[in-house]
């Protein structure tokens, strides 16, 4: 057998969370703490070894392993595996029953699946039970715990007797009252049929009369809380508590009629713009009319990912659907995530739409739990049956307040249903940014810290958080086995969309400077917003220099919180921020990555790569482009790049990286030396730009007025590494000949392969 220590050598996984399962499974583990010390015993050991770059690999893995991120993943693993070996396979139950009367020794079984409703329960029993008076619809059932071993005493059992009993609704499904599963040697349902006597029934009437003493224990916390009935949306009455009645018949967080609505289920095309009415609370970046109505412009993300949603996860409906949007601020997810939750409400989904999770930072946590309660029910009070509302408050034992009762249910049941049901919830990352997060310190939230909660047992339900500062959320908090498949990217606006948008600022739509403001923008809408402001007391027209001016702010602004963000870092984390930059500015960032705390200062997106899913970091405007150039250019060399120039081992990528390092760092133009493939001729070659951008994967070039900028190919782009207007460049470190004798590397082929319209590579570069 394999030891531990070998175990960790020979892995090729980067990351200690990517071995829980394996590492659990092959040294047969069986809980978290066994788990954290063996790991962290192996650990020590192979530190110990001193073994250079692997010791240092092993350190890092050990402060992982140190941290409170990585016990509660290897929690959720062995508390998901725990589950999973515990559940049976099929959901018959087999339910101890007992007529209201008879001795504790007249026990019947039914054997039922939990999915039914009550009422086939109700139908079991009396095809059973033909002896038991009256029509199986009459029965009153009740869900009891109620000990009946051999070594308990044999007794007569009265459902007036029984205090702590809860009655079996009909429409309900037998495993709402079953969710734990049913105990051995116990009574688990009490059957009362309607063969009492006038006296019997007068009797029990007045023992579950209006007097608390003499009442059940569901009927003395309704009396003692002074609850009310309240008419239901299918014309049922049901028995609420006063502070939930008061929400139903208030105006606040209330939204616009349902059928306001209706035209979002139409086919909308991408870039038309559409009137949302209010949906009771709003994100302060929307700009509503006096009604609370906003315009929306759609996006073809907001169809993409609605059509998910509808289609379930992965087009699979028997999928819960679990999503993260991530993105920089003022890219427009909360656009996004408003569309979303409007369109759903147009559907008649029972659902729960947070516009600002801070709002659930409260003093305490009843606070907290009372305002999801608030919002869920202004929302869905229009469509809510009373099995619905009773649902709601079913397990209220009195014991907490109302409003911990009532959000556990509404997030235990009413939006676990196996039908349509979303949540959203923005301004997600609010909730962490402190120390510990919201949802540790009220329990009640955590439902809305980790998807694993969300469990893939239903179909209905669709979880959707975003906001700002969300990275931090998404590498720390988020489980590392969702990351991969559960996180949207939402980036620039697509450039038609965009110019709608930019239809709203008439001074900024001007044909001479419209292409220019799109370069500005990058058709972000907060840049937009951003840029709308500094001109606000500029005099008409709007010129091309007040565009330079804004660009020249701007990047000052940028370059400012960077420089903020690098001199706190320590010289480890300073060394890898300059690797990360330097890829990005290469476009390759297919093997690094940004730490979480600079994602969120809002400079670059990340995109999924189409063709093979791979993350990549993009700068998000040129002013942010210009402010990190500017920087970098500050920054002292990577030492790791200085030796390998020094030792001569370099590979073609490191040789790239180091041309690109010193073009971008040197006094602008750039002069070299220069001879013909025969090493004859000599001359000298100016190359002078601005910035430098990669050109996206599959176009040639990055389009019309960027003659003044260094573009880099995309990974494996042909033939040609850098272009700077019609100069082409390629980077070797062999020599000429051996370079030229790799079939993709032949610069003749730039010129004599041709598409099916005619043209060579040059020309398709210079066409675009």
């Amino acid at each position: 057998m394999i030891s531990k220590a070998d175990f960790l050598l020979i892995t090729e996984e980067s990351s200690p969370y990517r071995i829980i399962d394996s590492f659990a499974e092959e040294f047969d583990i069986k809980n978290v703490k066994e788990f954290i010390e063996a790991i962290s015993t192996t650990l020590d050991e192979l530190i110990g070894n001193d073994d250079g770059e692997q010791s240092e690999i092993f350190v890092r893995w050990k402060h992982v392993v140190e941290t409170g991120a990585f016990y509660a993943s290897c929690a959720r693993y062995f508390s998901k595996k725990a589950a999973d070996e515990a559940s049976v396979l099929g959901t018959t139950l087999s339910l101890s029953c007992i007529i209201s009367g008879k001795r504790s020794a007249a026990t019947f079984f039914v054997d039922i699946s939990s999915t039914l409703p009550v009422a086939r329960l109700k139908d079991a029993i009396k095809k059973q039970m033909p002896g038991i008076v009256g029509h199986a619809s009459d029965l009153e059932l009740f869900r009891v715990e109620i000990p009946n071993g051999k070594d308990v005493p044999i007794k007569t059992i009265l459902a007036k007797d029984i205090l702590d009993k809860e009655e079996m609704i009909g429409t309900a499904a037998i495993s709402d009252y079953f969710e734990d599963g049913t105990s051995t040697n116990t009574i688990h349902i009490i059957v009362k049929s309607d063969d009492e006597s006038s006296r019997q029934k007068l009797k029990r009437r007045i023992e579950e009369g209006e007097d608390p003493q003499f009442a059940s224990a569901s009927k003395k916390i309704r009396l003692l809380e002074g609850w009310g009935e309240y008419k239901a949306a299918d014309g049922n009455t049901v028995e609420l508590p006063s502070e939930l009645i008061e929400i139903l018949k208030s105006t606040d967080c209330e939204p616009a009629a349902r059928v306001a609505f209706a035209h979002l289920k139409a086919d909308l095309q991408v870039g038309i713009e559409i009137d949302i009415p209010y949906m009771g609370q709003a994100p302060k970046e929307l700009q509503l009319d006096s009604q609370g109505a906003c315009k929306l412009l759609v996006t073809k993300q907001m169809l993409d990912i609605w059509k998910e949603i509808q289609d379930g996860a992965d087009g699979n409906n028997n999928r819960l659907y679990k999503r993260v949007l991530a993105g920089p601020m003022g890219v427009g997810k909360t656009y996004l995530s408003y569309f979303l939750a409007a369109r759903a409400y147009a559907e008649g989904w029972p659902m729960l739409y947070i516009a600002d999770a801070g709002r659930l930072d409260t003093q305490e946590e009843e606070e907290s739990a009372m305002e999801v309660i608030t919002y869920f029910l202004a929302l869905n009070k229009d469509i809510l049956t009373a099995v619905d509302l009773r649902r709601l408050v079913r397990r209220h034992s009195g014991k907490y307040d109302i409003s911990i009762s009532a959000v556990s249910r509404l997030y235990n049941g009413l939006l676990k249903w196996d039908r349509d049901t979303l949540l959203i919830v923005d301004e997600h990352g609010k909730l962490f940014q402190i120390d510990p997060p919201v949802p540790n310190k009220f329990l009640s939230l955590k439902p809305l810290s980790d998807f694993s909660w969300w469990s893939d047992g239903y179909k209905g339900p669709r979880v959707i958080f975003t906001g700002t500062s969300h990275a931090k959320y998404e590498m720390t908090y988020l489980d590392e086995s969702y990351r991969p498949g559960s996180v949207i990217f939402v980036g620039p606006l697509q450039k038609d969309v965009f110019s709608e948008l930019l239809r709203r600022y008439p001074r900024l739509n001007g044909e001479d400077i419209k292409e220019q403001v799109l370069k500005i923008t990058n058709c972000v809408p907060r840049e937009l917003i951003r840029l709308a402001g500094f001109i606000e007391d500029e005099p008409d027209p709007i010129t091309t220099n007040t565009l330079e001016e804004f660009m020249a702010s701007r990047t000052n602004e940028l370059k400012g919180i960077v420089n903020e963000y690098y001199d706190k870092l320590n010289s480890y984390k300073q060394k890898n921020f300059y690797k990360v930059l330097l890829k990005t500015f290469l476009g390759n960032t297919s093997t690094a990555d940004f730490e979480w705390n600079f994602i969120d200062l809002g400079l670059v997106y990340r995109l999924k790569d189409g063709a093979h899913g791979t993350i990549r970091n993009h700068i998000l405007c040129p002013p942010a482009q210009k402010g990190l150039l500017e920087l970098f250019k500050e920054l002292p060399p990577h030492q790791d790049i200085l030796n390998l120039i020094r030792l001569g081992k370099q590979s073609g990528d490191e040789f790239e990286e180091a041309i690109l390092l010193q073009l971008i760092s040197s006094i602008k133009p750039v002069i070299l030396d220069a001879t013909d493939l025969n090493n004859c001729n000599k001359t000298t070659i100016s190359i002078d730009f601005e910035h430098c951008e990669t050109i996206i994967h599959p176009n040639a070039s990055l389009g019309t007025g960027h003659e003044r900028v260094l573009s880099r190919g995309w990974p494996n782009y042909p033939r040609f590494d850098f272009i700077l207007g019609s100069m082409f460049i390629q980077v070797s470190i062999s020599d000429f000949r051996v370079h030229e004798s790799k079939d993709t590397k032949k610069i003749s082929k730039a010129f004599d392969d041709r598409d099916r319209l005619g043209k060579n590579q040059i020309e398709r570069y210079m066409d675009e």
